[in-house]
């Protein structure tokens, strides 16, 4: 019954490889093609032995447009990927007045949301933060009160939404405050005050069966909630790169929130600015593993790249090198 409840779940986010690449997006640029061949050899058997998970996969030349998907149409649960569409959206209000930099927001304790924040976790004895400290907490620090309480100040995950459907970024959505979220995947009630903390929150968590934290998965991974496809999050991407969504400017605040790295396998010299989202899951439950950012070359060059896995039962090692080696595959393919 487990098995079959998992696999409904992920005839919703991905089904089989079947028609999984998605035609190529072409125009003209002065940049070289993407090796796509290499790309077909070599990600292809990643998303077959990650199996019953999904692999989505997604990569555009943000100069030429060009563009290869793995599953890129279908819907994947975003987590902590979420913050950059965020993060956006709240440099956009600011940079059209309604929102200021040093504007104190106060932590009541409805607002706080579950770990890692550490925001929460100094709650009450400081409540007070700064629209940027906050900007800051949720896209580098992957803080979910300050996530929250972002996104109550724009208007709710409904007007971020909408703001990113206005700016022609179709395919992804928040839908829900991250302390109904991480909760509700669990199979709790949404985050009590009680319950912050690691510690904490990870005995509350114990206290349900297997079974009630398998079908809570179950469901979490079915849900069109909350989820961006690869072709969404590249195209989110491009419009910040092209400054659809933001100024330059605030494009480039932005990119240097995001954690950069030189990521092993990348090409020498590159830098990779990105957002990690990993959702560990018991042994043998399906977990969530995501990257999402753009990847820079020693030359200039400039490539989006995305790399969602959901519904995987290989433990967190392995995981963690499926999505390593997808991008080493991009990597390799822009040579």
């Amino acid at each position: 019954m487990r098995r079959v409840l998992l696999m409904a779940a992920l005839l919703v986010l991905g089904g089989g490889l079947s028609a999984c690449k998605q035609p190529l997006l072409r125009s003209t640029g002065d940049t070289p093609a993407l090796d796509t061949a290499r790309l077909e050899l070599e990600i292809k058997p990643l998303a077959a032995a990650a199996a019953p998970g999904v692999l989505g996969f997604g990569i555009m030349n943000l100069v030429s447009g060009e563009t290869w998907t793995l599953n890129g149409e279908r819907r994947f649960p975003l987590d902590d990927v979420a913050a950059l569409p965020l993060g956006a959206a709240a440099i956009g209000e600011i940079e059209g007045g309604r929102l200021k930099d040093g504007e104190i927001l106060s932590v009541r304790e409805v607002d706080l949301a579950p770990p890692p924040s550490a925001i929460a976790d100094a709650w009450p004895s400081r409540s007070d933060y700064t629209i940027h400290t906050l900007v800051e907490a949720a896209v580098r620090g992957s803080d979910t009160t300050a996530d929250d309480l972002l996104i109550h100040r724009i208007g709710g995950p409904g007007a971020v939404t909408a703001w990113l459907v206005d700016k022609h970024v179709a395919e992804v959505r928040l839908d829900r405050y991250r302390r109904e979220i991480d909760p509700h995947r669990s199979g709790l009630a949404s985050f009590r005050a009680d319950w912050k903390g690691e510690t904490a929150y990870r005995q509350v968590q114990a206290s349900l069966t297997p079974a009630q934290r398998q079908a809570a998965m179950t469901a979490y991974l079915a849900d069109p909630r909350d989820t961006a496809t690869p072709r969404g999050m590249l195209r989110f991407f491009q419009a910040l790169s092209a400054g659809e969504l933001i100024s330059h400017a605030g494009m480039t605040r932005l990119m240097a929130t995001i954690p950069q790295d030189a990521s092993p396998g990348l090409p020498p010299g590159a830098h990779f600015a990105h957002k990690r989202a990993q959702m560990a899951a018991l042994p043998g439950q399906p977990g969530v593993l995501n990257d999402a950012g753009v990847l820079t070359l020693k030359d200039g060059r400039r490539y989006a790249i995305t790399v969602f896995l959901a519904g995987s039962t290989q433990d967190a090692k392995a995981q963690a090198d499926t999505v390593a080696r997808t991008l080493a595959a991009a990597g390799r393919s822009v040579h």
